[in-house]
């Protein structure tokens, strides 16, 4: 019986740990008229407490250089900005923004790769009330549909194949990311 006790004393932190939530997830773009629209994944722990926002970066990104920053806006300062599962912020609206460190919106263009990151708080995460930090990022492309019109594509790793599908967003294979 004490060595039940002992092995359960081991194993249920151990247990308990490895199905929280890391730090660096998914997040999820939408398309939003013609533009690209920031969300967060559907999770247990996005619908039970949702993200407080405190930034949001957009680069194009270029082989083998440093990205081009497109858009950049802060939630600090101003009234807090929470974002359940099915919400998202529009590219270029800084409306919800609280002004500070902010970089107005660039054009985006199809033929090219963008990468996004939302840094944000779970409130009251830990028992003793504090805020575990969450960073929600991804990538996405624009194509022009047979209409001439604008789609946004998530570009997500498919964990079956072991790799993005650069293909969707129209690139030539030497432009083609390889991370």
């Amino acid at each position: 019986m004490r060595n039940l006790f002992v092995c359960l004393l081991v194993a249920v932190p151990l247990i308990s740990g490895c199905c929280q939530p890391g730090v660096h997830q998914s997040g999820k773009v939408t398309q939003h008229g013609d533009f690209p629209c920031f969300g967060v994944a559907d999770t247990d722990e996005t619908r039970r407490t949702p993200p407080r926002l405190a930034g949001l970066t957009v680069e194009e990104m270029h082989i083998g250089q440093r990205g081009t920053l497109m858009w950049n806006l802060s939630f600090l300062g101003g009234r807090p900005v929470y974002l359940s599962p099915g919400q998202c912020i529009p590219y270029g609206d800084a409306s919800r923004g609280s002004g500070s460190w902010l970089q107005k919106a660039r054009a985006l263009r199809p033929g090219a790769v963008y990468s996004y990151g939302l840094n944000s708080d779970i409130d009251s995460y830990y028992a003793d009330g504090s805020s575990a930090n969450r960073a929600y990022s991804g990538h996405f492309c624009l194509t022009h549909d047979s209409a001439g019109k604008i789609t946004v594509h998530d570009i997500r790793w498919d964990e079956k194949a072991q790799r993005r599908h650069w293909e969707v967003c129209e690139l030539a294979p030497d432009q083609e990311p390889t991370f």
